[in-house]
């Protein structure tokens, strides 16, 4: 047995965790299938890339050294220290065979159609002879050989794989859609994105084909790995974009698929030009000046449309050629700012932010966009444009009414109108006081949307008579019988810079929108957040907040009623994108996922149960901390290391913070927490005092229940708990070790329940 061993750093750190070392290795081949001194041994599989741990199984691929045949092609298996060896012997023969082939293979032209002449196994094994760490060499002969293939070689194998199985998946995409078949389609779109993060690792000489190593590889990738591409810059790592971009739709329907597989399809071909332009040598658009879009534009004006699932190109003498797969008779000749361009119809991106992302060549002027999505549009190209893909033309109605809503109201001056009261005071006689020093064709809009009253569509500007049709289809307005139309007891409000749908201040809203809300809103500080998780999100309020600053915000609304009006919203702000809508109870539709911000404002009003019918919201359980209690429990699961989360709610008290400290405490230390929470208020409970009988007023009328008999069942529930006060607070909560720190700032009041 020869002793000549190459010394590695990653093999020998990897023998270690289990339990051997490279002497020991050695000797056992040796002991297994006689050891030759022309001998190759290569350590592959986990340990190599990176995943290796005492656990893992010893992957190794022996070659045997030239004219030695006695050894058969075999696959054994053995224990040395406390891990499993195995081990396949291959012919050296057949090694070169297959090294011979690929080189031969790099040689010829470029070629989509037929799928590379190498099945799975021989692509993972080019990888490993490339990637593999030498156990034992073999010694010099007068022959040397390498059983390195070369890295652009598989690389480009691996390029060539991925966008041929891409380009199938492609045309199938489109079949879907026909047949309605909606989870079909978004499963599909997820294996077009893999195989297009295939193409990307590629290009960056990431040569390993199992699917199963793809985020970790993506881990590798440089921080700007987006800004050649053609598509929408997140400034975010790529294993992370590629996690955003493979998140399914929680309920399929046409639109949501079709919305998915455009933006899977999309990333796919800007990663592809990319890739097959620094591989292959092709004149992709990367030769273009470059000013990569981001996500975070909030550019205005048309948007390019989305481009058919199965729309491809390929390069030509004349240039780059684009065409429907399997229609390439009918193909459209591009220059390669055109294709630029073209790479950028998503139908999320504007039709500026694409000329100024591409801007114009040396001596050259930029294209026309307008000119090119005309010829692509009567090429048959074209999916359906930004909002509309998907869905039915009502559909396609109501999502652009919503979505053009907020420029509509600016321009009528509503929002105007409504940033002149204190944003603290949702309070409807000072809206009705300033309605009458409105122009007239603004009160018109002051009566419908935050008023509540009926209006005919005449008397509404033209714009926003034009929406009427989309808002009513939408539900944001409803039709009555004398052809006037009202919101059903809904407001727009505009709301620290947000638009916001939701119920006026009444005793029993579906979508609430309170001072607490504002209290929270006012507190949260969500920058350098990249996941938020809003829960009881009502109508969105928060969540549309954070996406500001998050591109990953996710709502979770337990009322289906109220989560409908959060995605409208979202599509109000023109933050469909970035915020997730889901309908369910607290953590349950995102279980397994951890946020860097959670936010809530659960119900927390204390409530006499026994005695009283539950409202619709606010019911927090007898002392206002069921639903907080709940929160607080999921929060180690929920939030990821360095995250928290910010709480506010209400509490019954004696009027000091001691026992609604000692809860805290006790809730700290269950689930290893470290709170931080501020008093801000204690209201006595006293009737005739200003909290106590608001507090009864909207009970009783949100219960149909005699003021008298609420002001009885408050008056015992007071008792049971040793309450005289309610008392406001605010918690800042991250993991830890179950400390809690309290402030009691409400002797510094300045009315009302919460500082805002």
């Amino acid at each position: 047995m020869s002793s000549a061993t190459e010394t590695s750093p990653a093999l020998t750190a990897c023998l270690a965790r289990c339990g051997t070392d490279q002497a020991a290795l050695l000797a056992g081949i040796d002991d297994v299938v006689g050891l030759r001194p022309g001998d190759l041994v290569l350590a592959v599989g986990s340990l190599v890339e990176g995943l290796g741990n005492d656990k893992s199984d010893l992957d190794l691929i022996l070659v045997p050294g030239e004219g030695d045949t006695d050894r058969a092609e075999d696959e054994l298996c053995w224990a040395v220290g406390h891990s499993m060896v195995d081990l396949r012997i291959l012919h050296r023969a057949g090694v070169e065979s297959l090294i011979h082939r690929l080189r031969d293979w790099a040689c010829l032209p470029w070629n989509l159609v037929e799928l590379a002449p190498f099945d799975d196994g021989e692509r993972l094994l080019l990888h490993r002879l490339l990637e593999g760490l030498v156990v034992h060499p073999p010694s010099p002969g007068p022959a040397p050989w390498s059983w390195r293939p070369d890295r652009a070689s598989v690389a480009r194998l691996k390029l060539q794989v991925a966008r041929h199985l891409a380009r199938t998946v492609q045309v199938d995409l489109v079949g879907y859609r026909r047949q309605g078949d909606d989870a079909t389609c978004v499963l599909a779109a997820q294996d077009l994105l893999g195989h297009a993060v295939d193409g990307l690792l590629a290009a960056h000489h990431l040569t390993n084909p199992n699917p199963k190593w793809r985020t970790r590889l993506l881990a590798r990738l440089p921080g700007d790995w987006d800004r050649p591409l053609w598509t929408r810059s997140t400034g975010l790592p790529a294993d992370r974009v590629f996690w955003d971009l493979h998140r399914a739709p929680a309920r399929p329907e046409p639109r949501s698929a079709a919305a998915h597989a455009t933006r899977c399809v999309a990333f796919a071909r800007a990663v592809f030009a990319w890739a097959e332009h620094h591989l292959i040598g092709r004149p992709a658009p990367a030769r273009v000046p470059l000013v990569p879009v981001r996500d975070d534009d909030r550019a205005t004006g048309p948007v390019l449309p989305a481009l058919e699932f199965d729309v491809d190109f390929f390069f030509s003498g004349q240039g780059i050629a684009v065409a429907r797969l399997n229609e390439f008779a009918a193909s459209l000749q591009l220059s390669e700012q055109e294709f630029a361009h073209l790479l950028l119809c998503d139908g999320r991106t504007t039709a500026a932010a694409a000329q100024a992302a591409v801007g114009q060549r040396d001596g050259e002027a930029a294209p026309n966009v307008e000119s090119l999505v005309q010829r692509i549009t009567d090429r048959g190209l074209v999916l359906r444009t930004p909002a509309q893909i998907g869905t039915s033309p009502s559909e396609d109605t109501a999502i652009a009414a919503v979505e053009r809503l907020s420029e509509v109201l600016t321009g009528t001056g509503y929002g105007e109108f409504l940033t002149c009261f204190t944003p603290s005071v949702l309070d409807p006689r000072a809206w009705r006081a300033a309605r009458d020093h409105a122009a007239p064709g603004l009160r018109a809009v002051v009566d419908l949307l935050l008023l509540g009253r009926a209006v005919h569509p005449d008397a509404l500007p033209p714009d926003l008579a034009a929406s009427v049709a989309g808002l009513t289809a939408a539900g944001v307005l409803v039709e009555r019988q004398d052809g006037c139309v009202d919101t059903d007891g809904l407001a727009v409000l505009l709301v620290a810079g947000s638009w916001l749908i939701c119920h006026r201040p009444q005793p029993d809203p579906l979508c609430y929108l309170g001072d607490d809300s504002l209290a929270l809103l006012s507190r949260l500080t969500p920058q350098g957040t990249r996941a938020c998780l809003d829960l009881c999100a009502g109508p969105g309020l928060h969540a549309l907040h954070c996406a500001r600053f998050a591109p990953q915000v996710t709502a979770v609304e337990l009322d289906p009623r109220v989560a409908r009006v959060t995605r409208l919203n979202a599509a109000l702000n023109g933050l469909t994108d970035r915020v997730e809508v889901l309908s369910g109870d607290l953590y349950q539709p995102v279980a397994g996922r951890r946020f860097d911000l959670v936010v809530a404002n659960p119900p927390t009003l204390p409530y006499p149960v026994a005695d009283l019918p539950a409202p619709r919201v606010g019911h927090g359980g007898e002392d206002g901390l069921l639903v907080t209690s709940r929160v607080l429990a999921g929060l180690p699961d929920a939030l990821t290391g360095r995250g928290r989360a910010h709480l506010v709610g209400m509490t019954l008290t004696d009027g000091g913070p001691g026992r609604f400290g000692d809860w805290l405490s006790a809730a700290a230390r269950e689930h290893d927490l470290d709170i931080r929470c501020t008093v801000v208020s204690h209201s006595p409970l006293t009737t005739g005092t200003d909290t106590c009988e608001r507090l009864i007023a909207a009970v009783a009328a949100a219960t149909h229940t005699q003021p008298d008999r609420v002001r009885e069942s408050y008056a015992r529930l007071a008792e049971a708990q040793r309450a005289t006060h309610l008392s406001a607070y605010f918690l800042q909560v991250s993991t830890g070790s179950g400390e809690v720190a309290l402030a009691d700032v409400s002797p510094a009041a300045r009315g009302g329940t919460w500082f805002v």
